[in-house]
């Protein structure tokens, strides 16, 4: 049985010592629910080595933010990361794991895309996604 103690510390020191804002923080915890050596959501989903599996657990965990974030930044958060995820499983496997329309997922695309505020490695992932869904050479969902 583990020690609530001795496995608390190290969580509570990784976010203290992250810097970042709360909700960054909210994304990295999650990816280090799916994936324990994820340095960040960002890295875990734009990393073309991330299996389809991965992508699809984040997909999963970031949707359910999307709809039950504490805030509304918690939850547009969510919708972002929830189609990134979508977005680098195409981009990077030509895999769709979803069963939204290309219309509904060319405008999630655009949207990140064209957010100037976005990390660029999320912008990225969106174009190559964007365009992957427009040639028609992903696979569908099952």
């Amino acid at each position: 049985m583990t020690d609530p103690e001795r496995t608390a510390v190290p969580i509570l020191e990784w976010v203290l010592q992250s810097g970042s804002s709360p909700a960054i923080t909210l994304t990295t915890w999650i990816a280090k629910e799916i994936e324990p050596s994820a340095v960040s959501a960002i890295d875990l989903m734009v990393d073309p080595k991330t299996p389809c599996a991965t992508l699809l657990a984040c997909k999963d965990a970031f949707k359910h933010l999307t709809l039950d974030g504490e805030t509304v930044d918690d939850r547009t958060l969510g919708a972002v990361y929830y189609a990134a995820s979508i977005a680098a499983a195409m981009a990077n496997h030509r895999t769709r794991i979803t069963r939204q329309s290309s219309h509904a997922l060319e405008h999630a695309f655009r949207n990140i895309w064209i957010d100037e505020s976005a990390d660029l490695r999320l912008r990225d992932i969106a174009w190559r996604a964007f365009f992957t869904l427009r040639m028609g050479l992903e696979a569908t969902a099952d």
